[in-house]
């Protein structure tokens, strides 16, 4: 009963769970030392101290007194590389699963061509162009648009979202209510969860008939960003027609409006 390409994929399944395994240590290490950077920088700001040796990395930032704890997180992000959250890779690597099997996941993982194989931890942070990079790779191996798989990822990953975080989007009775909350509620929840944590910017505005929503972020995640509130609104039962009104050429900040 077992054929040759079943064995073939369960080596690489074995081989892929074992990197995880190795990766999962490494990048608990990484945020535990991120996490004391930014306790001991919060620390000295308490204390009002200003001029104080680290032995943690010659990169922590000297803060003026009594800034808040946001303001030390915020500092300490601008000396690191713009990264995305494990939890996002692992749910992309999710949305390839059900999308094709895991046949197709191991496929666009292989062809994406990832320094660690597409072994991601949900504690782990990773540089936002590889996720370019396996939604690039999604698009060669089914022929679907780039854009098409950020907008059918977002909606997958509000799916998820109420599953992983269902107190959270339990709170609120409407796609509308929720979405007026991202920044002020949300993402200071998500900041609680993931203090390293860099959210992007979503700011909305009722124009009675019409209700704008406006993203921004350091990365080029409009289509997903896009997804997300069609998913929201599929969530709630919010029938208005969602509109791409418009985007900069990086993708890094774009409009839309939910009409009717």
């Amino acid at each position: 009963m077992n054929s040759a390409p079943a064995t073939a994929q369960s080596a690489a399944s074995i081989k892929r769970c074992a990197a995880l395994r190795t990766l999962q240590n490494s990048q608990i290490a990484k945020a535990s030392l991120q996490y004391a950077r930014v306790t001991f920088a919060n620390c000295k700001e308490m204390l009002h101290i200003t001029e104080i040796m680290t032995p943690l990395s010659p990169d922590t930032p000297v803060l003026i007194p009594a800034q808040p704890l946001h303001r030390c997180t915020h500092i300490a992000a601008q000396h690191s590389e713009i990264t995305v959250k494990g939890i996002i890779f692992s749910e992309l690597v999710g949305f390839l699963d059900r999308a094709g099997g895991p046949e197709l996941a191991e496929k666009v993982l292989a062809d994406a061509d990832l320094p660690h194989g597409g072994a991601y931890t949900r504690v782990g942070q990773y540089p936002w162009q590889e996720a370019v990079r396996v939604v690039e790779a999604a698009s060669r191996a089914t022929g679907a648009e780039f854009a098409d798989l950020c907008h059918q990822f977002g909606a997958y990953l509000f799916e998820r979202f109420t599953v992983l975080y269902g107190d959270i989007v339990g709170r609120y009775a409407s796609a509308e209510e929720l979405l007026s909350h991202v920044g002020d509620h949300i993402h200071e929840e998500v900041r609680i969860l993931y203090p390293d944590a860099q959210p992007p910017q979503v700011t909305v505005h009722d124009e009675g008939d019409v209700l704008r929503v406006e993203y921004a972020s350091h990365r080029p995640f409009a289509h997903i960003a896009h997804g997300l509130v069609a998913g929201a609104m599929t969530h709630f039962g919010d029938h208005r027609a969602l509109n791409w009104v418009g985007a900069n050429d990086e993708g890094s900040r774009a409009e839309f409006a939910l009409t009717g």
